[in-house]
């Protein structure tokens, strides 16, 4: 299993907007249990083509900035905003 961890910004955004990014948290917190806590769709490696670790991931109306560190099985969510 991969650790998770949350920017104050992104942990800040889910409290003021807790009833409604509720499915967000959950397949963000799915994540951590995939062997290669990649998501299935709609991700954009922002970084190095060859080793990236710097995505965007377009899910749930909302667009994640996610920083995955193989080497200790980490994922750090860097900011969270909606598409609309």
């Amino acid at each position: 299993m991969w650790t998770l961890q949350y920017s104050e910004e992104v942990k800040s955004y889910f409290v003021d907007n807790e009833p409604y990014c509720f499915d967000l948290l959950v397949r963000i917190e799915e994540l951590k249990l995939d062997v290669d806590a990649m998501p299935p769709q709609g991700l954009t490696a922002m970084d190095d083509p060859d080793e990236p670790s710097l995505y965007l991931w377009l899910v749930l109306d909302h667009v994640v900035m996610l920083r995955r560190i193989v080497t200790e099985k980490s994922l750090y969510i860097v900011a969270v905003r909606p598409l609309k």
